[in-house]
Protein backbone atom coordinates (compact mmCIF):
# COMPACT_ATOMS: atom_id res chain seq x y z
CA UNK A 1 0.00 0.00 0.00
CA UNK A 2 1.38 3.33 -1.00
CA UNK A 3 1.69 6.02 1.68
CA UNK A 4 -0.89 8.76 1.61
CA UNK A 5 0.10 11.76 -0.44
CA UNK A 6 1.33 14.72 1.54
CA UNK A 7 0.03 18.14 0.58
CA UNK A 8 2.64 20.85 0.84
CA UNK A 9 1.36 24.40 1.03
CA UNK A 10 3.81 27.13 0.17
CA UNK A 11 3.37 30.85 0.52
CA UNK A 12 5.29 33.35 -1.51
CA UNK A 13 6.78 36.31 0.29
CA UNK A 14 6.83 39.47 -1.85
CA UNK A 15 10.27 40.57 -2.92
CA UNK A 16 10.72 44.09 -1.67
CA UNK A 17 13.08 46.88 -2.57
CA UNK A 18 14.24 49.79 -0.47
CA UNK A 19 13.91 53.37 -1.65
CA UNK A 20 15.42 56.29 0.27
CA UNK A 21 14.58 59.92 -0.52
CA UNK A 22 16.18 62.99 1.09
CA UNK A 23 15.06 66.56 1.51
CA UNK A 24 18.28 68.20 0.39
CA UNK A 25 18.23 71.37 2.45
CA UNK A 26 17.08 74.98 2.64
CA UNK A 27 17.68 77.53 -0.10
CA UNK A 28 17.36 81.26 0.46
CA UNK A 29 16.79 82.39 -3.08
CA UNK A 30 13.80 83.75 -5.04
CA UNK A 31 11.32 81.16 -6.21
CA UNK A 32 10.70 80.64 -9.92
CA UNK A 33 7.81 82.46 -11.52
CA UNK A 34 4.60 80.70 -12.52
CA UNK A 35 4.13 79.51 -16.08
CA UNK A 36 7.04 77.10 -16.31
CA UNK A 37 6.70 73.45 -17.26
CA UNK A 38 7.09 71.24 -14.22
CA UNK A 39 6.98 67.52 -13.45
CA UNK A 40 6.70 65.28 -10.43
CA UNK A 41 8.05 61.72 -10.19
CA UNK A 42 6.04 58.83 -8.74
CA UNK A 43 7.57 55.75 -7.13
CA UNK A 44 5.06 53.46 -5.36
CA UNK A 45 1.64 53.42 -3.69
CA UNK A 46 -0.30 51.95 -0.80
CA UNK A 47 -2.91 49.37 -1.81
CA UNK A 48 -6.28 48.96 -0.09
CA UNK A 49 -5.35 51.32 2.74
CA UNK A 50 -8.15 53.89 3.18
CA UNK A 51 -6.40 55.17 6.31
CA UNK A 52 -2.67 55.30 6.98
CA UNK A 53 -1.77 55.33 10.67
CA UNK A 54 1.21 57.54 11.53
CA UNK A 55 3.18 57.18 14.74
CA UNK A 56 5.47 59.96 15.99
CA UNK A 57 8.40 59.23 18.29
CA UNK A 58 11.48 61.03 19.54
CA UNK A 59 15.16 60.25 19.64
CA UNK A 60 16.36 63.24 21.62
CA UNK A 61 13.88 65.77 20.24
CA UNK A 62 11.73 67.75 22.67
CA UNK A 63 8.14 66.94 23.52
CA UNK A 64 7.20 70.31 21.99
CA UNK A 65 8.53 69.11 18.63
CA UNK A 66 6.64 65.82 18.94
CA UNK A 67 3.38 67.55 19.87
CA UNK A 68 3.82 70.01 17.01
CA UNK A 69 4.03 67.18 14.48
CA UNK A 70 1.15 65.28 16.08
CA UNK A 71 -0.95 68.42 15.94
CA UNK A 72 -0.08 68.92 12.29
CA UNK A 73 -1.15 65.36 11.42
CA UNK A 74 -4.38 65.91 13.36
CA UNK A 75 -5.12 69.06 11.37
CA UNK A 76 -3.65 71.85 13.50
CA UNK A 77 -1.14 73.44 11.16
CA UNK A 78 0.34 76.84 10.42
CA UNK A 79 1.03 76.02 6.78
CA UNK A 80 -0.88 77.85 4.07
CA UNK A 81 -1.55 77.46 0.38
CA UNK A 82 -4.18 75.75 -1.80
CA UNK A 83 -4.17 72.89 0.72
CA UNK A 84 -2.96 73.60 4.25
CA UNK A 85 -2.31 69.93 5.00
CA UNK A 86 -2.12 66.57 3.23
CA UNK A 87 -5.61 65.45 4.25
CA UNK A 88 -7.07 68.58 2.64
CA UNK A 89 -5.54 67.52 -0.67
CA UNK A 90 -6.24 63.80 -0.28
CA UNK A 91 -9.91 64.41 0.55
CA UNK A 92 -10.39 66.09 -2.84
CA UNK A 93 -10.30 62.60 -4.33
CA UNK A 94 -13.58 60.90 -3.46
CA UNK A 95 -12.43 57.57 -4.87
CA UNK A 96 -11.67 54.97 -2.20
CA UNK A 97 -8.13 54.04 -3.38
CA UNK A 98 -6.80 57.39 -2.16
CA UNK A 99 -5.77 57.07 1.52
CA UNK A 100 -6.00 59.59 4.34
CA UNK A 101 -3.60 60.18 7.21
CA UNK A 102 -4.54 59.41 10.81
CA UNK A 103 -2.55 59.72 14.01
CA UNK A 104 -1.78 56.31 15.52
CA UNK A 105 -2.33 55.56 19.20
CA UNK A 106 0.69 56.28 21.38
CA UNK A 107 1.16 52.59 22.12
CA UNK A 108 0.61 51.52 18.51
CA UNK A 109 3.26 49.23 17.07
CA UNK A 110 1.42 48.63 13.82
CA UNK A 111 1.64 52.10 12.31
CA UNK A 112 1.92 52.21 8.53
CA UNK A 113 4.21 55.23 8.65
CA UNK A 114 6.69 55.80 11.47
CA UNK A 115 7.96 59.35 11.99
CA UNK A 116 11.09 59.68 14.11
CA UNK A 117 12.21 63.12 15.29
CA UNK A 118 15.83 63.40 16.33
CA UNK A 119 17.73 66.37 17.69
CA UNK A 120 20.93 65.12 16.07
CA UNK A 121 22.11 66.71 12.84
CA UNK A 122 22.45 64.66 9.67
CA UNK A 123 26.07 64.16 8.62
CA UNK A 124 25.38 65.97 5.34
CA UNK A 125 23.08 68.57 6.94
CA UNK A 126 19.94 67.15 5.30
CA UNK A 127 16.75 67.99 7.21
CA UNK A 128 14.93 64.74 6.53
CA UNK A 129 14.73 61.42 4.75
CA UNK A 130 12.13 58.75 4.03
CA UNK A 131 12.78 55.04 3.73
CA UNK A 132 10.21 53.03 1.77
CA UNK A 133 9.88 49.28 1.47
CA UNK A 134 7.82 48.34 -1.58
CA UNK A 135 6.93 45.18 -3.50
CA UNK A 136 9.11 44.94 -6.61
CA UNK A 137 6.38 43.25 -8.64
CA UNK A 138 3.44 45.50 -7.80
CA UNK A 139 5.03 48.75 -6.49
CA UNK A 140 2.86 48.36 -3.39
CA UNK A 141 4.33 50.10 -0.34
CA UNK A 142 4.81 47.76 2.60
CA UNK A 143 6.27 50.16 5.16
CA UNK A 144 7.45 53.76 5.40
CA UNK A 145 9.83 55.36 7.89
CA UNK A 146 10.42 59.11 8.11
CA UNK A 147 13.43 60.62 9.87
CA UNK A 148 13.65 64.33 10.69
CA UNK A 149 17.00 65.69 11.84
CA UNK A 150 17.67 68.71 14.08
CA UNK A 151 13.95 68.72 14.84
CA UNK A 152 14.04 71.35 17.58
CA UNK A 153 16.13 73.71 15.49
CA UNK A 154 13.70 73.29 12.59
CA UNK A 155 10.80 73.99 14.93
CA UNK A 156 12.43 77.18 16.18
CA UNK A 157 12.89 78.29 12.56
CA UNK A 158 9.25 77.53 11.75
CA UNK A 159 10.21 74.81 9.26
CA UNK A 160 9.47 71.56 11.08
CA UNK A 161 5.98 71.17 9.63
CA UNK A 162 7.25 71.77 6.10
CA UNK A 163 9.98 69.15 6.43
CA UNK A 164 7.50 66.60 7.79
CA UNK A 165 4.98 67.44 5.06
CA UNK A 166 7.65 66.89 2.40
CA UNK A 167 8.65 63.54 3.88
CA UNK A 168 5.02 62.41 4.19
CA UNK A 169 4.74 63.01 0.45
CA UNK A 170 7.54 60.49 -0.01
CA UNK A 171 5.72 58.14 2.37
CA UNK A 172 2.73 58.32 0.00
CA UNK A 173 4.98 57.25 -2.88
CA UNK A 174 5.78 60.61 -4.45
CA UNK A 175 9.32 61.51 -5.41
CA UNK A 176 10.54 65.04 -6.17
CA UNK A 177 8.95 67.83 -8.17
CA UNK A 178 10.77 70.31 -10.40
CA UNK A 179 8.53 73.20 -9.28
CA UNK A 180 10.43 75.33 -6.71
CA UNK A 181 7.12 76.28 -5.07
CA UNK A 182 5.97 72.67 -4.71
CA UNK A 183 6.07 70.89 -1.35
CA UNK A 184 7.87 68.02 -3.09
CA UNK A 185 10.68 70.20 -4.45
CA UNK A 186 13.96 68.78 -3.09
CA UNK A 187 14.78 72.05 -1.31
CA UNK A 188 12.84 74.23 1.09
CA UNK A 189 12.67 77.53 -0.77
CA UNK A 190 12.74 80.80 1.15
CA UNK A 191 11.62 84.15 -0.19
CA UNK A 192 12.03 87.18 2.08
CA UNK A 193 12.52 84.77 4.97
CA UNK A 194 9.27 82.87 4.34
CA UNK A 195 8.83 79.33 3.07
CA UNK A 196 7.19 79.32 -0.37
CA UNK A 197 6.71 75.55 -0.76
CA UNK A 198 3.04 74.56 -0.87
CA UNK A 199 0.87 71.52 -1.48
CA UNK A 200 -0.64 72.15 -4.90
CA UNK A 201 -1.09 70.93 -8.45
CA UNK A 202 2.10 68.85 -8.64
CA UNK A 203 1.18 66.87 -5.54
CA UNK A 204 -2.41 66.45 -6.78
CA UNK A 205 -1.25 65.19 -10.18
CA UNK A 206 1.15 62.75 -8.54
CA UNK A 207 -1.49 61.36 -6.18
CA UNK A 208 -3.95 60.99 -9.06
CA UNK A 209 -1.41 59.07 -11.14
CA UNK A 210 -0.45 56.76 -8.28
CA UNK A 211 -3.79 55.99 -6.68
CA UNK A 212 -6.29 56.31 -9.51
CA UNK A 213 -4.16 54.89 -12.32
CA UNK A 214 -1.32 52.99 -10.58
CA UNK A 215 1.10 54.84 -12.83
CA UNK A 216 4.78 54.98 -11.96
CA UNK A 217 7.08 57.46 -13.69
CA UNK A 218 6.82 61.20 -14.26
CA UNK A 219 3.75 63.44 -14.42
CA UNK A 220 3.32 66.92 -15.85
CA UNK A 221 2.12 69.43 -13.30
Amino acid sequence: MLPAATTIITTSVPTTYESIEFLEGIAGRPAAEDGHHYTIATRAFWLDKPSLAISVSSEGASDDAVQSVKGMISGNTTMSGPYSQWNDLLSVFQQSPVPRFALADDDSTGANIKVVLTDAAHEDSKPGKTRLLADKATSEIVQAEVYVYSADSLREQGMLEYVVAHELGHALGLSHSTDPQSMMYPLIELQDGHVVNRLGSCEAEGISALYLESRIGSEDC
